[in-house]
Order: C-alpha cells, then structure tokens, then sequence
C-alpha cells in the first residue's frame, strides 16, 4: 500500500534509531534506495 507523508515522515523520524540495528547490507539498500521505494503498480 502506498505511504502517506505521515508515514514518510515517521520512518525519517526512526531511521536513526533502527539503522544502527540492521546489516550493513540493510544499511546500504536504504541508503541507495530511501526509505521506501515504488513498486510496479506505483504504490
């Protein structure tokens, strides 16, 4: 489902927080492709 920029803006909020938690591999991807991505459909 497509975010709201309420949403957009929590993740920005917790990024901080979570990052430090995930593989550098985790890390990398959201850093290369943000915080949330379209998909095919454009959601």
């Amino acid at each position: 489902a497509p975010l709201t920029q309420a949403e957009v803006g929590q993740l920005e909020l917790a990024w901080e927080h979570v990052a430090p938690l995930l593989p550098e591999a985790g890390r990398a991807a959201v850093e290369s492709q943000g915080l949330a991505v379209t998909d095919a459909d454009g959601d």
